[in-house]
């Protein structure tokens, strides 16, 4: 099934239908076609839309939807937001955006992603569709009458209705941009802590040995704080990463990771990890207010090298 740009209004008036009558068993495509008033054709195009998102379900010829936006529904969710989600986490969407915050432009992210996941699309249909999802994504949900405040219409983190952070990099770095143009003030580095790699193959580990939810959750906070040179908080979450997985490898603290697992090179890069972050994050949390002080550098809180090593062997271990 290829990707497309649907109507979304016609995608919103299928699942009303579909959460309708959630309880019957027999909704088929030709119901589906009968019920939404509209062109046919763009209601096909929409219910494709739904299937390869995975908001909808096929069982034979009946069509359904997934039992997680049900409940969703059910607690009140709105129809636009299961669309979002949805979009959210979709893999191709997902690469396309990662690969474009990670500053190629929209030609060589779709270019990449087409090749790697072996997409039967051309390139500018392709760019084509991504941006028409997105421009959903801005789009209010039905019935909203808030008012925007100005930090809301430059977000570029926030939460979605699933609990998972969401952070757009290059809307981050726009704004950092604009706010040295506006202010006159030293440019942040832009750079991230944790490679966006990891965090998606650390996304993509299942929830039967560990729940990894915090574990991503600050890796990706990492990156937020180190790019906007929040150093203190680059060096304290790097200590809480460190505390928080010793049961991964079967030990009770990060110092007996250090000292006994893996081979030396891991434990040398494990040691450096657990002893200099360490007290560099003690003397943030615990040293008292002084008559001078000295802010942290990017260079004095940077263990990414040391970290990675970490994030990789926990891939490694949980696959």
């Amino acid at each position: 099934m290829q990707l497309v740009s649907p109507s979304f209004k016609v995608c919103e008036e299928i699942l009303d239908y579909l959460n309708l009558f959630a309880k019957t068993n027999d909704i088929t495509e030709n119901k589906i076609i009968d019920a939404i008033d509209k062109t046919p054709f763009y209601v096909k195009k929409a219910l494709y839309f739904l299937i390869y998102v995975e908001v909808i379900e096929v069982n034979g010829k009946y069509l359904s939807l997934r039992n997680i936006y049900k409940d969703h529904l059910i607690k009140g969710g709105m129809i636009e937001g299961v669309i979002k989600i949805s979009i959210t986490n979709n893999t191709v969407f997902r690469d396309y955006n990662r690969i474009l915050n990670n500053g190629k432009n929209q030609k060589q992210s779709a270019t990449y992603v087409i090749s790697t996941l072996k997409l039967d699309i051309d390139t500018s249909k392709f760019i084509s569709v991504m941006n028409s999802w997105t421009k959903y994504l801005e789009k209010e949900e039905r019935g909203s009458t808030k008012i925007k405040t100005e930090s809301e219409k430059t977000s570029f983190m926030w939460v979605d209705d699933k609990g998972n952070l969401m952070y757009d990099e290059k809307k981050h770095t726009d704004f950092i941009i604009d706010q040295v143009k506006k202010d006159n003030k030293s440019l942040g580095e832009g750079l991230v802590f944790v490679d966006p790699e990891r965090i998606e193959q650390l996304q993509k580990i299942g929830k039967e040995k560990f729940d990894l939810s915090k574990l991503i959750r600050k890796c990706e906070e990492l990156n937020i704080s180190y790019s906007t040179k929040s150093y203190f908080s680059v060096g304290m979450l790097t200590r809480a990463i460190t505390d928080h997985i010793p049961p991964i490898f079967n030990k009770n603290s990060f110092s007996e990771v250090a000292g006994g697992y893996g081979t030396k090179s891991f434990k040398d890069s494990m040691i450096h990890l657990d002893k200099s972050s360490r007290k560099i994050a003690d003397s943030f949390l615990h040293t008292h207010i002084r008559r001078k002080e000295t802010l942290p550098t990017k260079t004095q809180v940077n263990f990414s090298s040391d970290l990675d090593v970490l994030l990789g062997e926990i891939i490694r271990i949980l696959n």
